[in-house]
């Protein structure tokens, strides 16, 4: 007889972890591309891009330069910490 595997019961099988193939990629970098696209075309942003402050204008347009290229990870990156903790 095996002995039960250690942990709760009645707990989850450990789910497999999920491997992206090129096809997901290419969904979610033409998604990054229209929500960059979407938000130049919005009213605010040349009010946020022109008139706010000058750092704050150039991560804004950085921020959306790193999703037009598709670089999930970038604009990640690209984001103030205070935000990446929320």
């Amino acid at each position: 007889m095996t002995p039960p595997a250690a942990g709760p019961i009645d707990a989850p099988a450990p789910a497999a972890p999920v491997l992206l193939q090129g096809a997901d990629l290419q969904e979610a970098r033409a998604r990054l591309r229209a929500l960059a696209d979407r938000w130049r075309g919005q009213a605010w942003w040349a009010a946020l891009t022109e008139r706010a402050p000058g750092p704050v204008a150039h991560e804004v347009r950085a921020f959306a330069d790193v999703l037009e290229a598709g670089d999930a990870g970038g604009a990640l990156l690209q984001l103030p910490i205070r935000w990446r903790r929320c």
